[in-house]
C-alpha cells in the first residue's frame, strides 16, 4: 500500500493537489465480514505563513477528501465520507450511505452532514468497529498522534 502525490503536488499552487492511496486503486481490508475495500483521496494546498520562521513558513492545508468503503469488486458502495467544496450544494462535509448498506435509494443519495472527517478517524472506524486487523499493536496511539498533527493542517469548511 502506498500513497501517491499526483504531478504538481510538491509546489505551491492556487489549484489543490491530489494525494491518493495505493495509486488510486482500492485496498482490500483483511478481517472484515462482509469483505470491504477502501479507496481514499485527499486534496491539499500549501499555505505560506510569512510571519513564521523560514523552517516553518509553509504548511499543508487539506481542502477536500473522499474516503469510500466498497465491496472488493467495486460494484457496491457501503459508505463514503466526502468534502468537496468546489461542487455546488455539496460544500460541507457529509456522509453517503450506499445502497448496499441500506437498499433504500433515498438514503443512498442523501448527503448526511458530518463534521470534518480525517483519514485517522476512518482508519479507527475500520479497526475498532468493522474488524480490520491493524498492522501494529500501537495503532490507536499512532492514530491519535496523526490526528493531532493533522488537525492544524485542515481547512475550515
Amino acid at each position: 500500500m502506498r500513497e501517491v502525490v499526483r504531478p504538481g503536488g510538491y509546489h505551491p499552487s492556487s489549484e489543490p493537489a491530489l494525494l491518493v492511496l495505493a495509486r488510486g486503486d482500492q485496498v482490500s481490508l483483511p478481517g472484515t465480514s462482509p469483505a470491504l475495500a477502501l479507496e481514499a483521496r485527499e486534496w491539499y494546498t500549501f499555505v505560506e505563513q510569512r510571519e513564521a520562521h523560514v523552517s516553518a513558513r509553509w504548511r499543508v492545508q487539506l481542502t477536500g477528501y473522499d474516503y469510500a468503503l466498497r465491496s472488493p469488486d467495486a460494484r457496491s458502495e457501503f459508505l463514503a465520507f466526502h468534502l468537496h467544496p468546489d461542487v455546488p450544494n455539496s460544500a460541507s462535509p457529509h456522509l453517503h450511505l450506499g445502497s448496499a448498506l441500506l437498499r433504500r435509494p433515498s438514503f443512498a443519495t442523501a448527503q448526511i452532514p458530518t463534521g470534518w472527517v480525517s483519514s485517522a478517524e476512518v482508519l479507527r472506524l475500520l479497526i475498532r468497529d468493522l474488524g480490520v486487523r491493524p498492522l501494529r499493536p500501537e495503532w490507536d496511539a499512532l492514530l491519535i498522534e496523526a490526528s493531532s498533527a493533522r488537525s492544524t493542517a485542515r481547512a475550515t469548511p
